[in-house]
């Protein structure tokens, strides 16, 4: 491995079939934004907004328990949390 090729150990079970071996960063996030996109189609083919349900994925690979927004639309098929009921 190069020096730019920075290697982290992954948590078992997270985003992957790893279980704690050493993966280049660079591997880790495109594996992170590949299953973010297949969450996003498969709600997208459900009816959300592809974009919105790609923010939501993402958001949720990131950590974030919810994504808020004030379109109702997008709470319904994306799975996003009402920012007004929120305390937003």
């Amino acid at each position: 491995m190069t020096p730019s090729h920075r290697s982290v150990t992954r948590l078992a079970g997270f985003f992957g079939p790893y279980d704690g071996e050493p993966v280049s960063v660079e591997q880790m996030n495109q594996d992170i934004a590949a299953e973010a996109a297949r969450q996003a189609l498969d709600r997208a083919r459900a009816g959300a907004d592809f974009a919105e349900a790609l923010i939501v994925s993402l958001n949720q690979a990131a950590g974030c328990s919810a994504t808020v927004t004030f379109d109702q639309a997008t709470i319904r098929q994306a799975g996003m949390v009402d920012a007004a009921a929120a305390g937003g």
